[in-house]
């Protein structure tokens, strides 16, 4: 496969990921307002806490797009090996972990305050071991990209 549709394919998966991603958060406040007649909540006192709860793991999500996209553009010129590439994959990382625990502890004040459920408590623990698991994967990723630099960097210099 080429660079060019390598990053073309790349781009589209983002691009597709955004989309699906802005739809979700444009649908939190009708989500929760489903959740508030679930869990036997009056919808006031779980609306504001939870959108915001929600919103707010938006902003790492879409950082990680954005480094993605900026790694798509190097794969395009066909810089991917590099110490930068490298430095975005340590960064979504920790984006990862970030929402993850963000996530986790937001549930457990929302718990705490009497805005939630044990249940939910416990998913939003899967939610912190998926990101634990990205942020594995984007940290052995950024080893090996960063293998690849200096070896790409020594390989530039015999020649």
């Amino acid at each position: 496969m080429k660079a060019k549709h390598f990053s073309f394919i790349m781009k589209f998966i983002i691009i597709a990921l955004a989309v699906f991603g802005a739809v979700f958060y444009a649908l939190v406040p009708n989500l929760v307002g489903v959740m508030a007649e679930l869990l036997h909540f009056t919808s006031h006192s779980v609306f504001y806490p939870w959108t915001i709860v929600i919103l707010l793991t938006a902003i790492p999500c879409y950082a990680v797009l954005v480094l993605a996209w900026l790694m798509a553009n190097t794969v395009k010129k066909e810089t991917q090996f590099s110490h930068k590439n490298a430095d975005r994959l340590k960064k979504m990382a920790i984006c990862a972990l970030a929402d993850g625990v963000f996530f986790l502890l937001a549930n457990l004040w929302l718990w705490i305050d009497g805005l939630n459920i044990s249940a939910v408590v416990i998913l939003s623990v899967l939610v912190l071991l998926v990101a634990i698991a990205f942020a594995a994967v984007a940290t052995v990723l950024a080893g090996m990209v960063e293998k690849a630099a200096v070896l790409q960097e020594e390989s530039d210099l015999t020649i």
